[in-house]
């Protein structure tokens, strides 16, 4: 994990509030349909980098895909970037009237 960039930024908040409404985890693509444009797809594998760099998400590479060509991850929120949202969230700095 990044020490010194270790807090998710809004953006990162947004991704991992996504995340935790889908249980099952997602694809990339589905959490920029998912976010109605907050969130473009030319930025979604950045933030989902990071997110992974800083210890809050966890990515896992299908064995077999169900479409042609390489398989493509599924991002799922752990356990540090539920407590990370959550205390975004008790700090008034990412609402939870925002979440779904």
């Amino acid at each position: 994990m990044d020490k010194g960039k270790s807090w998710p930024s809004g953006k990162e908040l947004e991704v991992l509030r996504l995340l935790e409404s889908a249980g099952a985890g997602m694809y990339g693509l589905e959490l920029v349909e998912k976010s109605k444009g907050a969130i473009g797809r030319e930025s979604i594998y950045k933030y989902l980098w990071r997110l992974e760099e800083k210890g809050y998400v966890t990515k896992k590479i299908p064995a077999t895909a169900d479409h042609p060509g390489m398989p493509r991850p599924i991002y799922r929120i752990n356990g540090l970037g539920q407590m990370a949202l959550a205390a975004a969230e008790n700090m008034g700095i990412f609402g939870a009237g925002a979440r779904s």
